[in-house]
């Protein structure tokens, strides 16, 4: 039994790595083709950039609905949201200081604390699921039409690939369908996993799993930092961040059948969200992101771990 167990892991962790790499060479082909296109001159360019971001949660926000395995996928976007805007924007920051742009992401942090802060009318359930899931979809179309009104772009100038564009095309359509493969697969192994070992589905989708699904935009920011595109590199994680919980969850609550009052650390995810959001709202009111407020957002994150774990102990 043990030795079963130690394969399903490695196999979990192989399609979780699997999972990533292949993110990623979605995100940064598709990258490539809207600066070759010049759509990322334009403000589709952003909204293309922070919807493909989140392909991996949705993937495996459509593999946990197909398999029954509701809590993997709740997790991972909640524990994947806390996850950039503590630990991987923290760290880029202990790295670089990074200015804030004094308009457009500072508003962007506003939809983003009032879009987590609306899971908390799921926790009494004194509102359906999908009624929650329509209106944050239609969060997602207020978010589009926000980028459009103040114009913001991928890139207003940068390098252009010289590159064939059907290569390009074909190696997107190549990672997605990897995507798909390994998110499918590392569902069915968390939850059985879970099962076995004795703990949420939840717990390992909000830490393990949003490894492999925040990796792309960890490579993609790493890439923006060595070009000193520090506007992208915060529009990237604060607009993957928004379309997850916005986008992604409101396909995932309008879809599923889960009682959001039956997952035990779901107010420990919502709190931690929270608690991060109101951090990065602060932070971005000072202007700039020093290593300060990089050491907060790092211990932020090692809280939601303890928190995670300590509700996990107790159960």
């Amino acid at each position: 039994m043990p030795i079963n167990i130690l394969i399903e892991i490695f196999i979990l962790l192989a399609s979780i790595i699997a999972l990533g790499i292949s993110s990623n060479l979605v995100i940064k082909n598709t990258e490539k083709i809207a600066k070759i296109t010049k759509i990322g001159e334009m403000v589709l360019g952003f909204i293309l950039l922070s919807v493909v971001a989140s392909i991996p949660e949705m993937s495996v926000a459509y593999s946990s609905i197909s398999e029954g395995a509701y809590e993997v996928s709740l997790g991972n976007i909640m524990g994947g949201s806390v996850q950039r805007i503590t630990l991987i924007l923290g760290l880029f920051v202990l790295i670089k200081s990074i200015l804030v742009p004094k308009h457009d992401l500072r508003n962007i942090s506003v939809i983003l604390f009032l879009t987590s802060a609306i899971p908390f009318f799921l926790m009494p359930g004194l509102v359906p699921s999908r009624i929650i899931g329509i209106f944050l979809i239609f969060i997602f179309f207020y978010f589009c039409y926000y980028s459009a009104k103040r114009k913001i772009v991928l890139t207003n100038r940068g390098i252009v690939w010289k590159a064939d564009l059907i290569k390009l095309l074909v190696l997107v359509c190549i990672g997605l369908g990897v995507v798909i493969i390994s998110s499918r697969i590392a569902v069915i192994l968390s939850a059985d996993i879970a099962r076995r070992v004795g703990v949420s589905e939840s717990l390992i989708g909000a830490t393990i799993l949003a490894f492999g699904t925040t990796l792309p935009e960890f490579s993609l920011s790493v890439s923006c930092l060595k070009r000193k595109k520090f506007s992208l590199l915060l529009g990237i994680l604060i607009g993957s961040n928004l379309t997850v919980l916005t986008l992604v969850l409101g396909f995932y609550l309008t879809i599923s059948s889960l009682s959001i009052s039956e997952v035990p650390v779901f107010s420990t995810l919502f709190i931690n969200l929270l608690m991060a959001n109101i951090a990065l709202w602060i932070f971005f009111e000072r202007g700039k992101l020093e290593r300060p407020e990089g050491i907060s957002l790092i211990l932020l994150y090692a809280f939601f771990l303890t928190s995670l774990l300590g509700i996990e102990i107790i159960i």
